[in-house]
């Protein structure tokens, strides 16, 4: 392995070609990688972190940076397993697409009916509940509490008593009305999965899954690996281990590690049908549509995206307790790139990273800032919701802003690139796409350095108690 000693910082670098034929970027390109991945070391933003890009012709371009373990010095190679969090309900989604293939579950199918009275706490699942809710967030039922997150940390494990917990507890939301992303319905996922294969989830992943896509350090973060690196909180004190970065039992939601090679290959092994056929992965891909008629870019354990003009699809992982991970394949361009991190506690996490590279790799066209009519602007203005926070979208001077309506911050104004699609001023890799026809839109998403994150209803105006006026919020 090559060992590149720059910015007054060690680093580890290693480029693994995996296509005799292609061609490996330019020079320049990797020292550009290399540049982003030493801003975010001398940052402190976490202790190691590794890089992968695979080329449209298989060609993978690995890079290894900073320390797997602070306390001993390892520093990250291509061995160096990562808790991939969330990334594991793509995974997950994979798995019961599968199990659909093979006749033994259906999309569609009730869960209550589908454990078939195994669990007595089955039976609080609304019946019009079924396994497409849980795979696209829009079961409805209720999710972990933050108490009972920090709890299981603490803990060090979460056992099914919590799920039987939580589902005890009414619904929050009828089944298809609102999209509410949750771990708990991964949770309930996973015991499915175990329930119809036989197979505990962890042995699913490690014996059936990851050898049929020749991934072989995909696997529960549960089991021994010899190179799991340790997470930890960056702090102005330094890196703390973080302990909830070994808590086990998170299963389908967020339980699986990998190295970081194996995790940008999986969005070509599920095109390349490997494990399901194409019309399965398009069903995962599928937005989903809300009966409001709303439709948010998140299919079955998948968000959608877009870079510059190149459409992307993948997923976001951990964020909290010393892990976070990115992956996205880009479906204009055919590249798929992965970033693992083991730190966390930062604004410069590995999906600002990820988005960096993208734009290094990509190079998508620059963010353009195009000027609508007053007309055009007003069918996006008025006062946005998710959950108990408030956003407020005027018009001012002939241009679009955005203000949350609790708070100090300041209005950010947004640069369309075209009628609906909008770009924040102050961080352009962000980006707002407002849902209209013939009226005025009645909500808008956001995506966060290129991926799907969360959307915002239009309140009415004659029902809501805020009203966005662009001179009071302006100011």
């Amino acid at each position: 392995m090559e060992r590149i000693i720059n910015w007054g910082i060690a680093l580890t670098a290693a480029i693994f070609v995996t296509s005799a034929q292609a061609q490996t970027p330019s020079a320049i390109d990797l020292q550009a990688i290399d540049e982003v991945a030493a801003e975010a070391i001398a940052a402190r933003a976490m202790p190691g972190l590794a890089i992968a890009i695979r080329r449209p012709d298989g060609t993978i371009i690995s890079r290894a940076y900073g320390l797997e373990k602070t306390e001993t010095e390892e520093a990250v190679d291509d061995n160096s397993a990562f808790r991939l969090g969330s990334i594991s309900k793509l995974v997950t989604s994979a798995v019961v697409m599968k199990l659909v293939e093979d006749g033994k579950l259906s999309l569609d199918q009730p869960v209550r009916d589908l454990l078939d009275g195994k669990y007595g706490w089955s039976n609080f699942i609304p019946a019009s509940v079924t396994l497409e809710h849980l795979l696209n967030h829009t079961s409805g039922l209720p999710d972990y509490t933050r108490e009972e997150l920090e709890d299981g940390v603490t803990a060090g494990f979460f056992d099914r008593d919590r799920l039987e917990e939580v589902l005890q507890r009414p619904s929050e939301n009828r089944a298809g009305n609102a999209w509410v992303y949750s771990d708990a319905n991964y949770s309930l996922v996973s015991v499915i999965v175990e329930h119809v294969t036989g197979l505990s989830y962890d042995d699913y992943i490690g014996e059936v899954f990851a050898p049929a896509l020749a991934l072989r350090s995909l696997q529960a973060c549960d089991t021994y690996q010899a190179h799991k690196v340790t997470g930890y909180l960056s702090s102005q004190s330094g890196f703390v281990p973080e302990p909830a970065y070994e808590v086990r039992g998170l299963l389908g939601s967020g339980g699986l590690c990998s190295t970081v090679q194996d995790l940008v290959n999986i969005p070509a092994r599920l095109i390349e049908s490997r494990w399901i056929k194409p019309e399965s992965l398009e069903r995962m891909l599928e937005r989903t549509e809300l009966q409001s008629g709303i439709i948010v870019d998140y299919g079955l354990g998948v968000r959608g995206g877009f870079l510059g003009d190149n459409d992307a699809w993948g997923h976001t992982g951990g964020g909290l307790h010393g892990a976070w991970a990115t992956l996205a394949h880009y479906t204009t361009s055919g590249y798929s790139i992965a970033v693992v991190a083991n730190g966390t506690g930062s604004e410069l996490d590995a999906s600002v990273i990820h988005a960096r590279i993208a734009q290094i790799v990509l190079k998508p066209s620059e963010l353009d800032d195009l000027r609508l009519s007053e007309a055009e602007l007003a069918l996006l203005s008025g006062a946005y919701t998710r959950g108990s926070n408030v956003s407020c979208i005027f018009v001012s001077d002939g241009r679009l802003y955005r203000r949350r309506a609790h708070g100090d911050a300041p209005a950010v104004p947004l640069m369309a690139q075209d009628k609906l699609t909008f770009g924040r001023s102050d961080y352009p890799l962000d980006r707002i796409v407002f849902q209209a026809s013939d009226g005025p839109s009645q909500a808008f998403l956001i995506y966060y350095d290129g991926l799907f994150a969360e959307y915002w209803v239009r309140q009415d105006p004659t029902a809501s108690e805020w009203v966005c006026d662009g001179p009071r919020d302006l100011n």
